[in-house]
């Protein structure tokens, strides 16, 4: 995963040629365009499936809402519970939604020199995807998929 986000990264602050005709060539050789493993996938399953349960069979909209805080907090015992042979369930979530963020990390070019830094809460890949659309190159239905996923992921966060 790593490599496909630095390869993304590559693309979008032009340290590659962006018009390219071997695209294709490229995701197929990056080694994690294969099988994945599913591990993380049930867990994070898991912590929003129990977030979801425990505030009302509802998602939550707003972080700060009361009782969020604790239902995030019993949602993530939940998992611990859940998976015993996992060696930390709940630093497996956080890295899950880390890594979600990893693609918010933009390079800063100012007076300072190059540096990474934060810029938001919001998903880098939202931006490379609305740049994608805005070169024509991906249908506005895929950046559609990123922001819902988006809308829905920030409030569930740990």
């Amino acid at each position: 995963m790593l490599l496909e986000v630095t390869t993304l990264n590559m693309l979008l602050r032009s340290d590659a040629r962006r018009a390219r005709d071997d695209l294709l060539d490229i995701a197929l050789s990056l080694p994690f365009q294969g099988e994945v493993n599913t591990g993380f996938g049930v867990l994070a399953k898991v912590y929003l499936d129990a977030l979801t349960h425990l505030n009302n069979q509802q998602r939550v909209r707003d972080p700060n809402a009361e009782g969020v805080r604790e239902a995030k907090a019993m949602a993530l015992e939940i998992c611990e519970e859940t998976f015993p042979g996992v060696k930390s369930p709940r630093m497996e979530v956080e890295r899950g939604f880390r890594f979600w963020d990893v693609v918010s990390l933009e390079t800063d070019t100012s007076r300072d020199g190059a540096f990474f830094r934060y810029l938001t809460r919001k998903s880098q890949a939202l931006t490379a995807m609305r740049q994608l659309h805005s070169e024509q190159a991906v249908l506005p239905e895929l950046i559609d998929q990123f922001e819902a996923a988006e809308a829905w992921l920030g409030p569930m966060r740990p």
